[in-house]
């Protein structure tokens, strides 16, 4: 049997790229649609309260003239426009060729599944090789998490390719020894400005990765470095500043992007308010439980971030075992946490061997030197940024996929030396983000 998986392992590596790459994507669609054909009715429904509130109403209000627009007539705030957009241009095709609008919004998921999945494999397959870059990309595909969160339409995707798409031209920029910063700078920040007019999660992703480019490329020129930087944060800004603009002059106000922060920091300390089934407020630690309920009670009164912070502050210095257990729970939850709080004990145990896996894939990077060592760092840039933002807001795992799909990497480097073959090591060495 071994000898067959060897053979066969060698007649798939002796592939090109691009081979590898659309079955890489073609596995991916399959497993996919086998697990809608397998999940059951009543869990193929649509359960996002968001798209049904916002996203959709909006969407038809574009495709019938009236702008990005609530029913009501006033605009729409609660999120940033990307994704009414979208799904406006998606209902203007199904429009167009007749089809049914459940089967135009399912060919998008699909259509972004492909785009995670090309995105993952390039990033492995530029930093570690092809064999890296096929396995992470396979286990992006069957990660049960992600499975799942393709059953509905779902903000993740548009918003995480983009992302995704940014990262790949940073590595491409670095291997190519920094030529064309301002066009890989712009190029860069765009994307990064379109991932925030779809979520604004990242509206200062663009800050850390110019300051992490400039901090972690030290192979190259300083000044190559700080151009790219700079034409990354300029090219960010030029992104969504006509939205912020247009908010402005509609309403009077200066909004980063949407309205709904301070919401979604309300909900994040208070897990929710009792909207989750997660029992803190009754089996937490005492100091925790007190927290939640003097919070939940003075939250009527707290408007603005600013006030929600200063609560924070001052809770810290009246019951700072309160506020630390907090942040441990908020850190923990980001990798399991649910909207309604159900089924989080399940999620915790499907996570861990993939957490396992990365940790262990991450060390395997660190080992493997320069410049592997480098794009460790810049992945756990990006981690920290997105963990940092989840703990901010309501803390659910559904907020760190993103980050999940590019660190799928490292379990795919660790799987690597066990898949590589003679072929697949000289393709691996020839990958390297080496100059």
């Amino acid at each position: 049997m071994s000898d067959i998986l060897a053979a066969c392992g060698r007649a798939l590596w002796r592939l090109p790229v691009s081979r590898l790459a659309l079955i890489a994507v073609g596995s991916a669609w399959v497993v996919q649609l086998l697990f809608l054909a397998l999940l059951p009715a009543p869990l193929l429904e649509n359960a996002s309260t968001d798209y049904r509130q916002f996203y959709e109403p909006v969407a038809r209000n574009v495709l019938a003239g009236r702008g990005l627009t609530l029913d009501s007539g006033a605009l729409g705030l609660t999120y940033p426009p990307g994704i009414p957009l979208l799904y406006a241009a998606v209902f203007a095709a199904s429009q167009l060729v007749a089809a049914p609008e459940p089967v135009s919004l399912r060919i998008l998921e699909l259509l972004l599944t492909a785009a995670m999945v090309l995105l993952v494999f390039a990033i492995g397959t530029l930093v570690f090789g092809r064999a890296a870059g096929f396995a992470g990309a396979l286990i992006l595909a069957t990660y049960p998490i992600h499975l799942w969160n393709q059953k509905q339409p779902e903000t993740t995707y548009p918003f995480a390719v983009p992302i995704l798409g940014a990262i790949l031209v940073i590595l491409w920029w670095e291997r190519s020894g920094g030529s064309r910063s301002v066009l890989s700078g712009a190029v860069c920040g765009l994307l990064l400005g379109l991932s925030a007019l779809f979520r604004p999660f990242s509206l200062l992703l663009g800050l850390a990765l110019a300051a992490g480019v400039f901090g972690l490329f030290r192979a190259l020129p300083a000044g190559q470095r700080l151009v790219f930087a700079v034409s990354l944060l300029a090219a960010n800004l030029v992104t969504f500043a006509p939205w912020v603009l247009h908010v402005r002059t509609q309403t009077g106000l200066w909004l980063p992007l949407s309205n709904n922060g301070p919401a979604s920091i309300s909900d994040g300390l208070v897990f929710g308010g009792g909207r989750s089934q997660h029992g803190l407020f009754e089996t937490g630690p005492a100091p925790l439980r007190r927290f939640l309920r003097e919070t939940a009670a003075a939250l009527p009164n707290l408007h603005g971030t600013s006030e929600l912070v200063g609560h924070v502050i001052a809770e810290a210095g009246r019951n700072p075992a309160g506020v630390a257990q907090l942040a441990f729970f908020k850190a923990a939850r980001s990798w399991y946490g649910t909207d309604s709080g159900m089924w989080e004990r399940h999620i915790l145990l499907l996570q861990i061997p993939y957490l396992v896996l990365m940790i262990f894939g991450m060390k395997r990077a660190a080992q493997d030197g320069d410049p592997q060592r480098t794009f460790l760092w810049l992945a756990l840039l990006v981690l920290a940024y997105f963990w940092a933002v989840t703990m901010v807001a309501l803390t659910i795992l559904r907020y760190m996929l993103p980050v999940i799909a590019l660190l799928m990497v490292f379990p795919g480097r660790l799987l690597a030396d066990g898949l590589s073959s003679p072929v697949t090591k000289g393709s691996h060495e020839s990958l390297l983000l080496s100059r």
